[in-house]
């Protein structure tokens, strides 16, 4: 599953401003049992019984992603710059499923490329084996945290 960090909560009597983009396709579900919409992450499941795709998109400024299955975590972090302009309506990471296929994509900032320069985007890649996520958020907030 695909584990995307959610913005820290704020009380709506300490913060009014948007905290990030939350972009979805036409064919994304929200009622898709692959999803889980927690107070702390959102994850997708991948499910070769759901052979129909889901996709989300979202302004990651935590800079960090992950994809979990049998008992190993691969975590990439990336850069957020809140002074560029994302594609997709302001997406840095992206995830998509269609039965047993995963991405879990990372997307630099839009600029223009001169003749011979050079774009550059960078992700830190991290793989830990023998990690168990537990079943609920709680679970998987003490094995994150401890990671992150």
């Amino acid at each position: 599953k695909t584990i995307i960090p959610q913005e820290p909560f704020i009380p709506h009597t300490d913060k009014l401003l948007p905290a990030r983009p939350l972009v979805m396709w036409g064919y994304t579900n929200m009622s898709d049992p692959r999803w889980y919409w927690g107070e702390k992450y959102i994850t997708l499941k991948c499910d070769p019984a759901y052979d129909y795709p889901q996709k989300l998109g979202v302004g990651n400024k935590l800079g960090w992603a992950g994809y979990y299955v049998d008992n190993m975590l691969f975590i990439k972090k990336f850069p957020y710059d809140e002074s560029k302009t994302y594609p997709d309506y302001g997406c840095n990471f992206e995830t998509f499923t269609n039965g047993d296929f995963m991405e879990v994509e990372t997307v630099g900032y839009l600029r223009t490329v001169d003749p011979g320069e050079i774009a550059t985007h960078t992700e830190n890649w991290y793989l830990y084996k023998d990690i168990n996520i537990g079943n609920d958020e709680k679970s998987l907030d003490e094995v994150i945290t401890k990671l992150i």
